[in-house]
């Protein structure tokens, strides 16, 4: 089977935004070890308000990764269209803690 230009530059943008997501999901567990400690020793709201956000963000780069690398080439557009509200609506939650707890 043979891929023509247009293809092939889908399925290198699926690979690159896949990867982009794995960084993204390395800086965000090393951001959530160091809130983890910070919220054993600190114990305040916002040291924990900090870890909330990083909880919700892994989750949500988390089920990207997972999205775009267990779905056929093929249907990736299809299923995004669907599951992409569902992460924007936990990325706007973990937003929404990270104001609310900057604000406090």
């Amino acid at each position: 089977m043979q891929l023509d230009a247009k293809e092939v530059n889908r399925l290198l943008a699926v690979i690159l935004t896949t990867w982009i997501e794995v960084v993204k999901a390395i800086f965000i567990f090393s951001l959530l070890i160091v809130y983890a400690k910070n919220c054993q020793s600190i114990r305040s709201k916002f040291s924990l308000g900090l870890f909330t956000f990083t909880v919700l963000m892994l989750i949500e780069t988390t089920a990207a990764i997972y999205l775009y690398s267990t779905t056929a080439f093929c249907r990736v557009a299809q299923i995004y269209e669907v599951v992409r509200p569902l992460l924007s609506a936990i990325e706007c939650v973990s937003f929404a803690v990270l104001t609310w707890i900057t604000w406090r």
